[in-house]
């Protein structure tokens, strides 16, 4: 599977708002969330909160799409 991946300045801008959306349309909590994809609560919140320390790779975004019941191009998609 190829995954596009938009320049990473413009997908790390993006992405916290988009797995924060996901996961709210979702109606999980952070915990839950975690608890889905056996990341810890804290990760969930460090990837949506556009850390410098956030390193999500492309395992969890595929898990938090799959979670959430969106696509991962959902989640990556270039902005526009």
């Amino acid at each position: 599977m190829e995954i596009y991946l938009s320049p990473m300045g413009e997908l790390k801008d993006l992405l916290p708002g988009r797995l924060r959306a996901a996961r709210k349309a979702a109606k999980l909590t952070q915990k839950e969330l975690a608890d889905k994809i056996g990341a810890g609560r804290s990760s969930i919140a460090l990837w949506e909160s556009n850390s410098e320390e956030s390193n999500i790779g492309v395992v969890n975004i595929e898990k938090i799409a799959e979670a959430c019941g969106v696509s991962v191009f959902d989640l990556v998609k270039p902005k526009g």
